[in-house]
């Protein structure tokens, strides 16, 4: 069984009298040894047929296609969708014969017609009119790297059709694959009318397909596509510089274990101790060895030349230039991490209303390891005092004499008797700040304990005389709230720290209470001292004043 596809111009006819391609320029016929002739019309377009284990395949868009597949229904060629097919009976079995036929029967749905018939004495009928078709080739300009294009060909069409083609492009062989769909672009080159749809993925094959539309024209053309992107690149990476990390540190290991590079040109061999739990790793204990790297990658100086600060590890940057010839080589780092001192918290003297709060994570009495690079935070404490709402607090009622911390410590005291506390006085806080350790060590708080005072805004003495001429007179701090004291409405002749206006008072601090000249009769006044703690209520005093 052979099979023939003509190219050229047919006539416009019906499907009942004549295969339905001619019109769109091509005719594929079969040719049957057995019987010496041809005997059908195919309704497809192949570009070339064989057979192989008897299995019949054709080539169409420049892929290889498997004929009587059970895989697909019935007369669906090329993926196009499936066709009608058609049977034209053969009744002249001796053509050489000249016959007359008395009588023709029919069955069927509706009757015979016919359109055209031409014999050697005359026709009936509309003559067909001949399809005017125009060629249309595609052709592909330019080139993608390690990357081959399939379905690029001639097709004939009348004018106003939709043609299209399928262009498929492959890696040029296993070495390579395609990592986007952009590796590859198709854009219509100046002069050309195409319509192009980019491939939204890469096939399971590792194509790209494009799918190219093109409408005909009124005379044949040739429609180009310009190719462009960077192609198919290597599917598997070539190592041009591989350099080992030999790690003969105690207590530590190296990160990573090994470097590759793959593109030529500078670059760092980064690499990085990895301390043990527990332990930390002194530059001063580390030796790194670098005779081992190539000189043909022109390895530079370790940079920085003791290497960097990572926390309890040191990270070390090595500069080279990778070439274009593949080779390898190690880095030996000897030496020995340095294990944690350890630090625990005591509980020491510390009683209610004394709480202790050490770094997060860790617990009075249980001992924890630090490292000279840990940062300060996890040595540093706490120790909180409050008192009762009928209280105030000093920055000498809890003291930490800081005898059971290591030299070096810090330790002070914060009261909450700022204005933005409110003045209040109720929470006494000592901080404690260890230094580096040195060895293991325990933190033991010394504390002195005054008790807290009753909150007071003092007993100052009324009513208070002043001379005629109002020398001032000292008013002591007996109080330990903070406070104010203001003249009273009506007295501007009252002077506190030499004004008619609000002193602010401060725990413990005394003010000048004066007078302006009495030019007249004897006379009295007042003024009232007034808590402004907020945590605290307390009974304002008010003070009279004699004038002579």
């Amino acid at each position: 069984m052979y099979e023939l596809t003509i190219i050229g111009e047919g006539f416009d006819s019906n499907e009942d009298t004549n295969v339905a391609t001619a019109s769109d320029g091509y005719l594929s016929v079969t040719f049957d040894d057995r019987s010496g002739g041809w005997t059908s019309f195919r309704g497809y377009k192949q570009e070339g047929g064989l057979s192989l284990n008897n299995t019949y395949y054709t080539f169409n868009g420049g892929k290889m296609w498997e004929h009587h597949s059970t895989n697909v229904t019935r007369n669906n060629f090329y993926n196009s969708g499936t066709q009608q097919s058609y049977v034209i009976p053969i009744f002249n079995d001796a053509p050489s014969l000249v016959k007359q036929f008395n009588s023709l029967s029919y069955e069927g749905d509706t009757g015979w017609e016919l359109e055209y018939i031409e014999t050697d004495i005359g026709s009936s009928g509309t003559l067909p009119v001949l399809a005017t078709s125009f060629t249309t080739t595609l052709q592909l300009s330019g080139a993608a790297t390690n990357s081959v294009f399939n379905g690029a060909n001639t097709v004939q069409a009348k004018q106003g059709q939709s043609v299209q083609w399928a262009i498929f492009v492959e890696p040029l062989n296993s070495q390579f694959k395609f990592t986007n769909v952009n590796n590859v672009t198709l854009t219509q080159a100046s002069g050309s009318t195409l319509t192009v749809t980019n491939p939204q993925a890469i096939t399971n094959e590792n194509q790209l397909v494009f799918l190219i539309q093109h409408t005909v024209g009124t005379s044949n053309s040739i429609q180009t596509l310009n190719i462009g992107g960077t192609g198919a690149s290597l599917a598997f990476t070539v190592a041009l510089l591989t350099i080992n990390m030999v790690d003969t540190i105690a207590n530590a290991a190296l990160t990573p274990a090994s470097r590759v590079f793959n593109t030529a040109g500078n670059n760092n061999v980064v690499f990085t101790t990895s301390a043990f739990t527990n332990y930390y790793v002194d530059n001063s204990n580390i030796t790194v060895d670098i005779s081992g790297v190539p000189a043909s990658v022109s390895p530079g100086s370790l940079t920085p030349s003791n290497g960097e600060r990572v926390g309890d590890n040191i990270k070390y940057t090595l500069p080279v230039t990778v070439t274009n010839t593949a080779t390898a080589g190690v880095i030996t780092v000897n030496g020995n991490a340095t294990l944690k001192y350890t630090l625990n918290w005591a509980q020491g003297n510390v009683v209610s209303p004394g709480t202790i709060a050490v770094p997060s994570g860790e617990q009075v009495g249980t001992a924890y390891y630090n490292s000279p690079f840990d940062a300060n935070t996890t040595r540093f404490a706490t120790i909180t005092y409050t008192c009762t709402n009928t209280q105030v607090l000093t920055s000498s009622s809890y003291t930490d004499s800081a005898a059971g911390y290591p030299a070096g410590t810090v330790v002070n005291n914060n009261l909450n008797d700022l204005a933005s506390d409110g003045f209040s006085a109720g929470i006494l806080v000592i901080n404690i700040q260890i230094p580096v350790l040195t060895g293991d060590t325990t933190a033991t708080p010394t504390i002195t304990t005054v008790a807290p005072a009753t909150a007071t805004l003092g007993n100052t003495t009324t009513p208070q005389t002043l001379n005629v001429t109002g020398d001032a007179v000292v008013i002591p701090g007996s109080w330990n709230v903070h406070g104010t004291a203001s003249p009273d409405t009506g007295f501007d002749w009252i002077l506190l720290n030499g004004a008619n206006s609000t002193s602010v008072l401060t725990p413990g601090t005394s003010f000048t209470l004066s007078a302006t000249t009495n030019t007249g009769s004897a006379r009295t006044g007042t003024f009232t001292i007034r808590n402004t703690n907020t945590r605290v209520t307390l009974a304002e005093q008010i003070i009279t004043i004699n004038q002579a």
